[in-house]
C-alpha cells in the first residue's frame, strides 16, 4: 500500500486523518456510500479545495477516531445515508459518535447529528418537511400488504 492510498487502492483526496493536526482548515466529507458522493468529491477536487474524505462504511473504513484528542479544523459535511438496512446499521452508530465528537469540539457541521434520524425514517423526514412548509407527496404508512390496498 502506497502513501495516500486506501487499502482498496483508491487515492485519497488528502491524507489527513481524523486526529491529524492540520494548519489550514479543510472540507471533510463524511459519508458511507461512495456512489452518493462521487460527483461532489470530483467537483470539489476539481476546484482544488482542501478536501478530505472520511468514508465510514464499516467494511472499507480505514480511519481511527481517537475521541480523547481534538479533531482537525474544518467544515464537516455529513452525507451519511442513514439507511436502515443491516449493511448500514452500525455505520449510522459510528457516524453519530463521530458527529457528537465534532460537535463537542464546536466544529462546523453541515447536516448536523440531528439530521441522521430524519434520514433513517421517510415518515419522520416528511413530517419534518411539512412542518417547515415544504410540499411533499402524500404518503400513507402501511405495515402489511393488505393495508396498501386499503390506502
Amino acid at each position: 500500500q502506497r502513501k495516500g492510498e486506501t487499502p482498496q487502492g483508491r487515492e485519497l483526496f488528502a491524507t489527513a486523518m481524523p486526529n491529524t493536526v492540520v494548519d489550514e482548515p479543510q472540507i471533510v466529507v463524511i459519508h458511507d456510500e461512495e456512489l452518493y458522493v462521487k460527483p461532489l468529491l470530483k467537483e470539489l477536487a476539481g476546484r482544488r479545495l482542501p478536501l478530505v474524505e472520511w468514508n465510514l462504511k464499516l467494511r472499507t473504513c480505514y480511519h481511527l477516531f481517537d475521541t480523547t484528542k481534538v479533531p482537525p479544523q474544518g467544515v464537516f459535511y455529513n452525507r451519511i445515508s442513514a439507511c436502515g438496512c443491516p449493511e448500514h446499521r452500525e455505520t449510522t452508530q459510528l457516524a453519530r459518535g463521530v458527529l457528537a465528537w465534532l460537535k463537542m469540539h464546536r466544529r462546523k457541521i453541515v447536516n448536523s447529528p440531528e439530521a441522521i434520524p430524519l434520514l433513517a425514517s421517510k415518515m419522520e423526514a416528511q413530517i419534518a418537511m411539512r412542518s417547515h412548509g415544504i410540499h411533499v407527496p402524500k404518503s400513507v404508512v402501511a405495515f402489511q400488504d393488505s393495508q396498501i390496498v386499503e390506502a
